[in-house]
């Protein structure tokens, strides 16, 4: 295990966000919408999202991950049929991603900030926001691979507590 302190455990933990491409898991009380809209991005490109978060995250309560369409740019694309057929296409293609986002309320308030990216597994008191991983003292742990087995079968506990309580659930699984 390899432990980090400091300022900047950004630079332990986006990295790792960003390689990911298989598997994400967040469970953090606060995750700011810059994180969410990259977590979104990751599913778009294939990777299966799963968000457990609270109530008490403000960025939850506009953030709306499987979109509506934007009746701008519908009318734009009736109006030139070529661009209709494209947004579309485009539209129907993007809809339905594997994002699981399940919000938990002060009843079944999640304290924990656990990162699965892939292979790589982190702990500590992060939470997925700038100051969380740019500003504030934190503490994270690297877990390896080979050591993962019980905090990987904690998460899967979590995450089907947070399916089961959870007060807003969104899945853009379609």
């Amino acid at each position: 295990m390899k432990t980090y302190t400091g300022r900047d455990v950004g630079k332990i933990i986006e990295p790792a966000l960003k390689k990911a491409k298989k598997r994400i898991v967040v469970i953090a009380p606060w995750v700011s919408k810059k994180y969410l809209s990259i977590l979104v991005d990751k599913a778009k490109k294939g990777a299966h999202v799963i968000v457990v978060t609270t109530t008490k995250n403000k960025a939850v309560g506009a953030f709306k991950p499987c979109g509506r369409p934007s009746w701008k740019k519908v009318l734009i694309s009736i109006i030139i049929p070529p661009l209709f057929f494209y947004y579309l296409w485009k539209r129907l293609r993007s809809e339905k991603f594997p994002f699981e986002m399940y919000v938990v309320d002060e009843s079944n308030f999640i304290h924990s900030k656990i990162y699965v990216f892939d292979d790589v597994v982190i702990t500590g008191s992060a939470n997925l926001t700038h100051s969380g991983l740019w500003k504030n003292e934190e503490t994270v742990i690297v877990i390896p691979k080979g050591s993962q087995k019980d905090v990987l079968r904690d998460v899967k506990k979590v995450v089907e507590r947070a399916r089961k309580n959870a007060v807003i659930k969104i899945s853009c699984r379609g």
